[in-house]
């Protein structure tokens, strides 16, 4: 469910459906039914396991210190469905949603749309009245079959492979990588960030067929320290996103951007690097208490490289998680505990969420509490000298 959203739906009298139904046939219908504005729009499509979010920030950052305007959509949302559309960064307005569903109401077929093709829809109509000078689209699940795959970008990114979403995507690195690359198009550039070997291999044959202009990491263009090398060079300094995995993301943005073959400047890539913020990506909101969204294996992994680089190789943290039942729960519980002075687990409102009773089937190494939201938020407020992270769901991150 997205937040609002049922309210907006239950206003215009649009009844849409909140569902998972992967496939093209009746975004395509409903699109050309409003004339195609995604065929008005020059879009970036952002496909990828992990790193989607963060890599469209600096995407954004970076074209913002550029000159140029932004539309951006991203899932699921912060806080509710406005801070999935957004404008040089300003969210949607409540007018502005309520003229985008009176626009599309009475039209044959809306009602078959899932929640997520009609916010692609509305999304897509806005931008084109903000007239952006770029879009940033982010896809919701996959790739091939996903609702934002109805458009032919100016330029596809993908940033990373890895499990996760298996029984819709793939049981391997190389289905989910084909799935993924399904955004690839004819002739249009690819840039792919860092990944498995195997997933790479997938994507570039799939680059080759489509005759699609393609920049890899670690040949074409490459992160280290705090610095790229591709076709230009670029330094910054300390980042507002923190994590040497950002730095990959901030790579894969400024390649993308080159492919595209925008100009770029050495002081407004640095200003743009250093700026770019993300919600819940190791995000400080407290003394001592940080949110991440990792919400599989990899991205819990690379959260225990920024705890290490943050706190030091051997520190260990109090992490509270809550976590979506269908997830690997017990590698993402395995990957915390390396780091875990103690693990707290969070009972939150979810049709999917984990309960404490499937809980008991994950074993680990350090005891596993268990809390509500309400007393997290309460830890959240008590003074405290040892770092806190919540992290396991961006659901569960909304309600924090």
């Amino acid at each position: 469910m997205i937040p609002r959203f049922d309210e907006y739906k239950k206003k215009h009298a649009v009844l849409s459906q909140d569902v998972i139904d992967l496939g093209l046939e009746r975004i395509t219908d409903i699109l050309a039914k409003l004339g195609h504005p995604e065929r008005t729009l020059r879009i970036i499509h952002v496909a990828g396991t992990n790193g989607k979010g963060s890599t469209i920030a600096f995407l954004q950052s970076l074209l913002t210190n550029h000159g140029y305007t932004t539309g951006v959509f991203t899932s699921p949302s912060v806080i509710d469905v406005h801070d999935q559309i957004r404008h040089d960064g300003v969210l949607i307005t409540e007018r502005e949603m309520d003229a985008l569903f009176e626009r599309v109401k009475t039209i044959e077929g809306i009602e078959k749309l899932t929640d997520f093709e009609l916010l692609t829809v509305l999304a897509l109509l806005q931008f084109k009245r903000w007239n952006v000078d770029y879009v940033l689209l982010e896809t919701g699940l996959g790739g091939k079959r996903d609702s934002t795959n109805v458009v032919t970008p100016i330029l596809s990114v993908i940033t990373s492979i890895a499990l996760d979403h298996t029984a819709l995507l793939g049981n391997t690195i190389e289905e989910i990588a084909a799935e993924k690359g399904g955004i690839i198009k004819k002739g249009v550039p690819v840039v792919l960030g860092k990944m498995p070997e195997e997933a790479m291999d997938v994507l570039y044959h799939i680059a080759e067929q489509q005759r699609a202009p393609i920049r890899m990491y670690n040949r074409e263009f490459k992160a280290y320290g705090e610095a790229y090398r591709g076709k230009g060079h670029y330094e910054w300094g300390a980042r507002l996103l923190q994590g040497t995995h950002q730095v990959y993301n901030a790579a894969l943005a400024i390649a993308g951007l080159e492919l595209l073959q925008i100009p770029l400047e050495q002081e407004k890539v640095a200003r743009a690097i250093e700026t770019a913020t993300y919600a819940y990506r190791f995000e400080q909101v407290r003394e001592h208490v940080w949110l991440d969204g990792a919400h599989n294996p990899a991205a819990a992994q690379a959260l225990v490289r920024t705890i290490r680089e943050q706190f030091g190789e051997e520190a260990k943290v109090d992490i509270a998680f809550g976590i979506l039942a269908r997830k690997d729960v017990q590698s993402v519980v395995t990957i915390l505990e390396e780091v875990a002075a103690s693990l707290t687990f969070i009972e939150f409102e979810h049709d999917e969420a984990l309960q404490k009773e499937q809980l008991e089937k994950i074993s680990s190494n350090v005891p596993i509490a268990t809390k509500n939201v309400s007393e997290i938020k309460k830890m959240m407020n008590t003074s405290r000298e040892s770092p806190l992270i919540i992290t396991g769901s961006l659901y569960l991150l909304q309600s924090m």
